[in-house]
Order: C-alpha cells, then structure tokens, then sequence
C-alpha cells in the first residue's frame, strides 16, 4: 500500500475526519489504536504458544525417534543373531554345490552329421572354388538375367 493509502486509513486520520459533534463514533475512533495494540498481543500471544508447542511436539517426537531407533537396533541384533546358524548352513550346501559342479561329467551325445547326397552332377548356387566373375556369371544364370 502506498503512503498516502496508509496515511487516509491510519487511526490518526480517521478521528481527524469525524464530526465533532458525533459522540456515537468519537469513542470508536478514539479505541482504534488500543484494539490495535490488543490485536497485535494476541497475535503475539499465539506465535508464542504456537512455538511452545511446535517445540513440546518436536522433543516428543525426538524423544519417540529415539524409542523407535533403539528397538529397531535391539531386532536388528536379535535377528542377525537368529540368522546366524541359517547362513552358516547356506554356506555350508553352497560349498557342496559348487564342489558337486566342479565334478560334474556329461556325457553329450555326438553331433549328428548331416546327410546330403554326394551328386556330382548337381550344381551349389555358391561354389567357393570359382572366382568373383565366374560366380557373378553363375548366379546371373540360375536367376536368368542377361550379363550385358
């Protein structure tokens, strides 16, 4: 707000403005600032008790955090404690395992070989024995493409 705002609005100006002859509103003009000063130690009043108990409920939840965290640390033990022979045993059939791996022999069957007929006379699109240009001129053959 600007100053000539805040300067029309202000308790000051305000009793200034009433009539004199007005005793209904002289004394409501007179109590603006008082019921300003009361407002603002309510005000004041509620920040403070509101920061009375933002702190009440910060050392109850410091104080719960640090309940929570200690037993949570006492399960913690008590559980690594329990698990203790179950990881001993693990490691125990984990070793047998890889030992038994270590010996395993398999007996794979022998691969299979294809069977084709040995005809000579049959003609392979790819023949490795012939160069680049007798290969070129076979495929344009078989696909019957005229070499030009």
């Amino acid at each position: 707000m600007d100053r000539g705002r805040a300067a029309f609005f202000s308790p000051t100006n305000y009793t200034k403005q009433v009539r004199a002859g007005d005793l209904a509103t002289k004394p409501l003009c007179g109590n603006v600032a008082p019921a300003h000063q009361l407002a603002g130690e309510a005000l004041e009043d509620i920040a403070r008790r509101d920061g009375e108990i933002a702190e009440r409920y910060q050392r109850l939840f410091e104080a719960l955090g640090q309940q929570v965290e200690a037993r949570y640390g006492k399960l913690g033990h008590r559980f690594a404690r329990h698990l203790e022979p179950v990881r001993d045993e693990l490691l125990g059939v984990q070793e047998q395992v890889s030992e038994e791996l270590e010996n395993l022999e398999v007996e794979l069957p022998d691969v299979p070989e294809g069977e084709t007929d040995e005809d000579d006379s049959r003609v392979w699109l790819l023949d490795p024995s012939r160069d680049y240009v007798q290969q070129t001129e076979h495929f344009r053959r078989v696909l019957g493409v005229d070499a030009d």
